[in-house]
């Protein structure tokens, strides 16, 4: 048996496949991801920015609702296909994905698009 403590908006994949594989589980949501506030510094300080990074879709689909669209950095950097998709969805100009779909994945990916394209 095991006890899944989940984000209230999460996708059923581990959920599904656990149970495919005939575990009994159980799904506990453990936090609720809640949108910040966006004041003027942070609203500069994103407009400023060369590229913005994402770690999950809640994350894009939260940036995309509270900032508005001409103070987007072009270059958005998913973690991985899912955040990459919804990035895509929401309208970046320039989406570029982590090969490996970690958090280091995503710190190589934003070095290497850098030296690649370097800031403005």
């Amino acid at each position: 048996k095991v006890l899944l403590c989940t984000a209230e908006e999460t996708r059923d994949v581990l959920t599904e496949g656990l149970r495919a594989r005939g575990w009994q589980v159980d799904v506990a949501i453990a936090y609720r991801t809640v949108p910040a506030a966006v004041d003027r510094a942070l609203l500069e300080a994103i407009a400023a920015a060369d590229v913005v990074a994402f770690a999950s879709s809640s994350a894009v689909n939260g940036f995309a609702a509270a900032v508005p669209r001409d103070r987007w950095p072009r270059v958005a950097a998913a973690i991985g296909p899912i955040s990459a998709a919804t990035a895509r969805s929401a309208g970046f100009a320039e989406v570029i994905e982590a090969n490996r779909h970690d958090i280091g994945g995503l710190v190589d990916t934003i070095v290497d698009w850098s030296v690649k394209a370097p800031p403005a």
